[in-house]
C-alpha cells in the first residue's frame, strides 16, 4: 500500500467469510488450483514458497 509519497508499506489485515482466496499470490479472485503462478510450476510449489496461509484467517466474532 502507498500511503503519502512514494514509500510502500504493508498493512496486517483478515477477513472473515473469505469465499475465494489464493494462498500463492494473495489474490481474492481463484483459489490455488487456478493461480497462473500454479499453473506455471506445473504443480511444483511447496507449502513453504506460499506467500500466505491459514493464519490470514480471522477468527469470527460471535455476539
Amino acid at each position: 500500500m502507498r500511503i503519502g509519497g512514494l514509500n510502500s508499506r504493508w498493512v496486517e489485515f483478515k477477513y472473515e467469510r473469505l469465499p475465494v482466496f489464493c494462498y500463492l499470490c494473495g489474490r481474492l479472485d481463484h483459489n490455488e488450483k487456478e493461480c497462473i503462478e500454479w499453473l506455471r510450476s506445473a504443480g511444483s510449489i511447496n507449502a513453504e514458497d506460499k506467500q500466505y496461509g491459514p493464519w490470514l484467517r480471522a477468527i469470527p466474532d460471535l455476539l
